[in-house]
């Protein structure tokens, strides 16, 4: 059992033993979603930036992978569908919850594969070197898609989203960073 969740062959049988989730995980999941409704214009780069990635990082921190992926999940509709200026097509609400799920999948693994017991011991580095595999992860899923799409090199529009966002990823990570375990 993974917090409230059977694990079994068919996804049908574990709606029997289901439970109710935790308050600290639903509200968790609630702002995962409610961040993403929160759009940032960052001068050159083509689309914008949302805050869900500090809930992500959270989520790789505090709680387990399956949690985490379930918020990605939540964030990925919430970035969709909140806030959207035109409604969004279902490839894009599908792109945006497979980008969050990979991103923060990927780093929950190396973060506790990779980096261990790091959390407890050196936080701040734990916490940038997470950040930085969700960044890279995460930013080329979207410069891909952008250069599939647009009339742009995959390096150019890469190379604009590190200069323009990674600081702000860094500067997020450090607030995550401080909150006690």
């Amino acid at each position: 059992t993974v917090t409230g969740v059977q694990t079994c062959a068919l996804p049908i049988c574990c709606l029997r033993e289901w439970t109710v989730p935790d308050w600290p995980f639903l509200l968790y999941v609630v702002l995962a979603a409610a961040s993403s409704g929160i759009k940032i214009r960052l001068g050159s780069i083509q689309g914008y930036f949302t805050p869900n990635f500090l809930f992500v990082l959270a989520g790789v921190a505090y709680f387990s992978l399956s949690e985490t992926v379930i918020a990605c999940c939540a964030a990925g509709f919430g970035m969709s569908l909140l806030n959207a200026k035109v409604k969004p097509k279902p490839i894009q609400i599908a792109f945006n919850v497979a980008n969050l799920v990979l991103s923060g999948s990927v780093a929950f693994i190396a973060a506790h594969s990779l980096f261990g017991e790091g959390i407890t011991r050196y936080r701040p580095a734990w916490f940038a070197m997470v950040t930085t595999v969700y960044f890279v992860v995460n930013t080329t899923l979207v410069s891909g898609i952008l250069s599939l799409v647009g009339k742009e090199t995959f390096r150019a529009i890469n190379a604009r989203y590190y200069l323009t966002s990674f600081p702000y990823y860094l500067v997020g990570a450090a607030a995550v960073g401080v909150l006690p375990l």
